[in-house]
């Protein structure tokens, strides 16, 4: 839209395109995402499209957490906090979050309209 500023990821995780890479070492202490749950449809009525939110959650050992739909920086949470995402589209999504570190885990993320 418009007038609209939109968010920004930090520079260290642009450079992967909001998809760093775990090491082996490493990937044990990736974040793991608890929310959405896997294999879940969110259904959604159109009225509620950008106004409902899904939450977003993960484990992590880290102070922060970026959270992506597909290669859309959506923001930052704690780490120890949930991130509300308001999806204003339906469809086929990939969920991607990223720590400080640059550890990423993601999960499949449908959303559809119902009547």
């Amino acid at each position: 839209m418009a007038g609209v500023p939109r968010k920004t990821a930090p520079s260290c995780l642009m450079a992967h395109g909001g998809s760093a890479k775990a090491s082996e070492a490493s990937d044990i202490e990736r974040p793991l995402i608890v929310s959405p749950l896997k294999h879940v449809r969110y259904a959604l009525r159109a009225n509620e499209l950008g106004r409902t939110a899904i939450r977003l959650g993960a484990q992590s050992k880290s102070a922060s957490l970026y959270w992506f739909l597909d290669q859309q920086f959506l923001g930052r949470s704690q780490a120890d906090r949930d991130f509300e995402f308001r999806p204003k589209t339906t469809g086929r999504f990939t969920l991607r979050v990223v720590d400080d570190l640059g550890r990423s885990s993601e999960r499949a993320l449908v959303i559809e309209r119902v009547l």
